[in-house]
């Protein structure tokens, strides 16, 4: 079962108003960057859902989608234990990180790299 912390949900708020400045991919994951720090590293399955469509990582439109939410404002995070890391921006595109145990590749599921060095660990 996934933990996630209460005194953890200000840290997903730091995005909140942010907008994605970059997307890296690192060989087995993703980074998305919002004017870094914030970071948060994706190391399970990773959707991205735009209105041009929706793909997982790995898949061929995948990379695309995701750089097209570059300049992108965050509007939420949700966060749904053993369910998703969600990440909602206006106008309705969201990425989603799975925190389904059937997509468990390692303990963890989501770094976030927060101001003043804070790390949250999904």
């Amino acid at each position: 079962m996934t933990q996630v912390s209460p005194p953890l949900s200000p840290l997903w708020q730091q995005i909140v108003g942010e907008d994605l400045s970059a997307v890296s991919f690192i060989r087995n994951y993703v980074r998305f960057e919002f004017n870094p720090p914030p970071m948060i590293d994706a190391l399970t399955k990773t959707l991205v859902t735009t209105a041009a469509g929706s793909a997982a990582l790995g898949e061929p439109p995948f990379a695309n989608l995701a750089i097209s939410l570059i300049g992108s404002v965050v509007e939420g995070v949700h966060v749904e234990a053993d369910v998703a890391f969600s990440i909602k921006f206006v106008g309705g595109a969201v990425i989603s990180v799975s925190l389904r145990p059937e997509d468990a590749v390692g303990p963890e599921a989501v770094l976030f790299h927060g101001h003043g060095q804070r790390l949250g660990i999904v």
